[in-house]
């Protein structure tokens, strides 16, 4: 049952069919009012789910006037919300939006984040570099609109591996940095296990040539046990505003290695050992981590305390607890 102090907010769900998400959800709604059940769908779709499942709320939330409304992941909607959802407050996490590396912001897509934004109360980030890049992007400063609460992270600690695998748990397009893995060489390609949540197919066959193990769109009982088989896990994303993946994959036991960059978070959440300045300093990492294991094993120690300190359940509800009282 929803605590007494926020039993007037009302849980708006995430639609999107990922693992984190329904964890996310599952956690929400116990704490806070959930008027319909979530369902699921891949992002594209998921949009259009977002339009049913609002047209579905609509009524009810006209039945409890002045209610607070919290979205989990429709910041896009809450225009709507403020104008025929007869809600007092709008609370919204936003996750990711592709704005970490734009210095230049289109102006229409400027003021539609602005005007989106504006409808929002309070506005949950994942992270202090997602948080900079929200108040770069529109160029001013949102008082105490803006908290950053991190995201749960429900991985339980496991020891460190002393696996040689590289897990690369990434979708394989120019965003998050594909074009780097076909340039690694072929002693890393080996031990490279790349697990995409989508299917791209010029990119599969080509890492597949190049003598990679690729598994497209796996189950979730397959990509936990490729993570088992690994010891390090891999990003080369250009954006990232909190990579879920590579922090779970912490927890799981494996030592990251991600691009030291002022357009992605890794610098925030990882341990300097874990940061590559260039190409040829990640292809240094990969292979001197693959034997260091006394000092591999103490790096991702250290992160997993660090990690269940920052983002754990108990954290993350005391945050957005300060944020929505």
């Amino acid at each position: 049952m929803p605590e007494n102090n926020i039993a007037d907010i009302i849980f708006y769900p995430h639609l999107y069919d990922i693992h984190w998400a329904r964890d996310l959800n599952r956690f929400l709604s116990g704490k806070f009012t959930t008027l319909l059940e979530p369902q699921y769908a891949p992002w594209l779709k998921s949009r259009s789910l977002n339009h049913a499942y609002m047209a579905q709320l609509l009524p009810l939330l006209r039945q409890r006037p002045q209610s607070r409304l919290l979205l989990a992941n429709a910041v896009d909607y809450s225009p709507d919300f403020a104008q025929y959802g007869y809600v007092s407050e709008i609370y919204a996490f936003v996750h990711s939006r592709h704005i970490l590396g734009e210095s230049e912001p289109d102006a229409k897509r400027q003021l539609y984040e602005k005007n989106m934004l504006d409808m929002i109360d309070r506005l949950f980030v994942s992270t202090e570099c997602f948080e900079r890049a929200i108040r770069r992007f529109l160029g001013f400063s949102f008082d105490d609109k803006i908290k950053v609460t991190g995201l749960p992270i429900f991985e339980p600690a496991q020891p460190p591996s002393g696996k040689g695998g590289i897990l690369y748990p990434h979708r394989l397009s120019a965003m998050k940095g594909v074009e780097e893995l076909y340039c690694l060489p072929e002693d890393i390609l080996q031990r490279l296990i790349v697990c995409t949540p989508k299917f791209a197919p010029q990119s599969v066959a080509k890492l597949r040539g190049l003598g990679v193990t690729v598994l497209a769109n796996p189950s979730w009982s397959q990509y936990v046990e490729a993570s088992l088989n690994c010891g390090l896990v891999l990003s080369t994303s250009r954006y990232e505003s909190f990579s879920y993946s590579i922090l779970e994959n912490v927890m799981r036991g494996l030592m990251p290695v991600a691009p030291d960059s002022p357009t992605t978070c890794y610098a925030d959440l990882l341990s300097p050992e874990c940061l590559y300045i260039n190409f040829d300093d990640l292809v240094d990492k990969l292979r001197y981590y693959t034997y260091q294991f006394t000092e591999r094993w103490a790096i991702v120690l250290g992160l997993q305390e660090k990690l269940a300190e920052r983002f754990g359940t108990d954290t993350f509800w005391q945050l957005l607890q300060e944020g929505v009282g």
